[in-house]
């Protein structure tokens, strides 16, 4: 595999904190709240009294529907002593309420997701009249579980959500009975329970939080009724036992590491209603041998199936626009040497990646529409590449630490050059850039000091319509040439000469290979002049004749005239 370079990841990662900031968040108080604003609805993120208190949250502040209680919210308020939540508030975070140790009273909402520890050292949680059978609830929430909790346990009827980490950590719970009327089960809420067999999710359940079952290693099966609309992320991480699940019709996306490291999963299917099978979805499920990805897919993230090593057979839909990096290394799909072409791997008529070892000039074969995420990192020996004009999408990182490469063509059709693109091409100096681009990713030409000429097809105006992220100072402070800058050059009776300038060089297998793709209209004068192996028409290969005589490679004296 690829080696990713840490610095870029690091860069990458403080641009995707800036990314999900929110975007309208203000602070305001009003009373003893103070709360935030975004996207119309409020959060209360602190509270200001300290006094002996009965309270009842208000349903809205400034005007706005308060839906949140933020983490750490009534931290450590000793005066507080009994609250009540209205039927707005759909979240409490984390220890909203933790080491309020007068708080014995709480009243909450029947639908609600509750953070970890939200009433952790309270009186009503340190209160052993409120705990049965070591599972303490409050009203129709299962709040936590003592670690101690073993064998079978049965969920009392009328329980609405089992709350972050409610049985985590309970090692030795084999077997939990979930009433109907449940809706959430949170985050977490049997991670760690390394004993538990089998479980049957109930009809009425709509969503099953973030690592809810990870690390069950001996859960063999569960049944996932039709009503559950959301599965977060790692839900099933480490159920190395788990052999077969059905994804139910109304989820739209198989989140992060959901199934990461399943290592009995053979096969699955995937509903109609996804669109996104995110990064590490079904990482190291080493016995998945089917998979079937549906119509509606358009996105397959990052390390998706890497390691499935049974997995011989992939058919990604067209309708897929990005496939991420290492989304299929080392399946049985990645390691069948007939699905490799001139050392480059393609699924249907995407190239995914190639190897590191390609160097020098290389022709990407006609008829690939996108070139991934990562195609060709790090291939540090390549020189040049010909990418023809069926080519229409260019996955971030796609040329990162090329340090060998000097020129490159975009070809017409390709309309946005993704972040991190040429990030690392030290040697470029010179890329066409076709005016269908109209956006150019943050970093996509970070680290290209020898940059010093960009061509453009479209004219100055066009290219100032083009938005250009962050952290491409070489880009704006290279030459750039517009189209309408072009002349038709001099005499064209020299083979090889395309701009009549006396002598062939790169300049002239450039000119060459963008008529080639058509970017360029020559003259009839420069087309004989650029078909330099005779055969009526300029193509790549006219390009690479011209180009490997510019550096001595090739006699010109040769070519057909």
């Amino acid at each position: 595999m690829k080696t990713v370079k840490r610095s870029f990841a690091i860069l990458l990662a403080a641009m995707l904190i800036f990314s999900v900031l929110p975007m309208s968040v203000f602070a305001e108080t009003e009373g003893d709240y103070t709360y935030e604003v975004s996207d119309g609805k409020a959060t209360i993120v602190g509270y200001g009294s300290s006094g002996n208190e009965k309270i009842t949250i208000p349903s809205t502040l400034g005007g706005y529907p308060v839906t949140e209680i933020g983490s750490y919210a009534f931290y450590n308020r000793h005066g507080l002593i009994s609250i009540t939540i209205p039927k707005s508030v759909t979240i409490i975070g984390s220890y909203a309420f933790s080491d309020c140790s007068a708080l014995e009273t709480i009243t909450l909402p029947d639908e609600i997701i509750i953070g970890a520890g939200a009433f952790a050292n309270t009186a009503y949680y340190n209160d052993f009249a409120n705990w049965s059978n070591s599972v303490l609830y409050i009203g129709k929430h299962l709040i936590c579980a003592k670690t101690d909790l073993s064998g079978k346990y049965k969920i009392k009827a009328g329980t609405k959500t089992i709350a972050t980490n409610a049985f985590a950590d309970c090692g030795n719970l084999t077997d939990v009975t979930i009433p109907e009327g449940v809706t959430i089960i949170g985050v977490g809420a049997f991670r760690d329970c390394g004993k538990l067999t089998s479980i049957a999710v109930p009809k009425g359940v709509k969503s099953i939080g973030s690592g809810a079952f990870y690390g069950c290693g001996k859960l063999t099966s569960i049944a996932v009724p039709k009503s559950v609309i959301s599965i977060g992320s790692s839900a099933f991480y480490g159920c190395s036992k788990l052999a077969s699940i059905t994804i139910p019709q109304g989820v739209t996306s198989i989140s992060m590491g959901c199934f990461r490291n399943c290592s009995s999963l053979k096969s699955i299917t995937i509903p109609d209603s996804v669109t996104s099978i995110e990064n590490e979805a079904f990482y190291g499920c080493s016995s998945l041998a089917s998979v079937t990805i549906p119509e509606s897919v358009t996105t397959i993230g990052l390390f998706a199936f890497c390691d499935c090593e049974k997995l011989t057979d992939i058919n990604v839909p067209d309708g897929v626009t990005s496939i991420g990096y290492s989304a299929f290394y080392n399946t049985g799909y990645y390691k069948n040497e007939k699905n490799w072409e001139n050392d480059a791997f393609y699924i249907n008529n995407r190239l995914v990646t190639v190897k590191n070892e390609v160097s020098g000039e290389y022709t990407i074969k006609e008829g690939t529409k996108a070139i991934e995420d990562s195609a060709f990192r790090n291939c540090s020996g390549l020189t040049g590449i010909t990418i023809p004009k069926s080519v229409s999408s260019i996955g971030p990182n796609a040329f990162e630490c090329c340090s060998g490469l000097t020129a490159i063509i975009i070809p017409e059709g390709v309309t946005s050059i993704s972040g991190g693109t040429f990030y690392g091409c030290s040697s470029l100096a010179e890329i066409t850039i076709p005016k269908s681009v109209t956006s150019i990713g943050d970093a996509a030409f970070i680290d290209n000091n020898n940059l010093t000429d960009v061509y453009f097809s479209g004219t100055e105006k066009q290219w100032k319509q083009i938005v250009v992220g962050t952290w491409n100072e070489s880009l704006l402070g290279a030459n750039l040439h517009y189209d309408e800058d072009t002349s038709d050059g001099g005499a064209f009776d020299k083979l090889g000469d395309v701009d009549g300038d006396g002598q062939i060089t790169a300049s002239d297998a450039r000119a060459s290979l963008r008529a080639a793709v058509g970017l360029d209209t020559l003259t009839e004068a420069q087309q004989k002049s650029a078909d330099a192996d005779g055969d009526g028409q300029v193509t790549s290969s006219d390009a690479r004749l011209i180009l490997r005589a510019a550096v001595g490679l090739e006699d010109p004296k040769n070519w057909k005239k």
